[in-house]
């Protein structure tokens, strides 16, 4: 809207990537062909072609896979952490 002070995510860009997220593995993340082009040359990603086709985008459209390079990397997986116990309870004011 012209009258909205933050920027609407809808249109045609929003479309694609939620149609490319469908090639994403597992806890990864996909990036398509445009991106890919203009990625920043650094060698701390690897980049592998998933797919030359997405369904619901017409014709040849490539994405890529991105992995980091540095194994020594930590990924915190917010669905095995263990949850913290706090033994004082507090059910309003002492």
């Amino acid at each position: 809207m012209q009258s909205s002070k933050t920027d609407d995510l809808f249109g045609a860009a929003m479309n694609k990537c939620a149609k490319i997220n469908s090639k994403a593995p597992s806890n990864g993340i996909v990036i398509g062909e445009e991106f890919f082009k203009i990625r920043p040359s650094d060698d701390k990603y690897s980049f592998i072609l998933v797919d030359e086709y997405v369904p619901g985008i017409e014709g040849k459209y490539l994405t890529f896979s991105i992995t980091s390079k540095d194994s020594s990397r930590k990924i915190l997986n917010p669905f095995k952490r263990k949850p913290q116990t706090n033994n004082k309870l507090s059910l309003g004011s002492d």
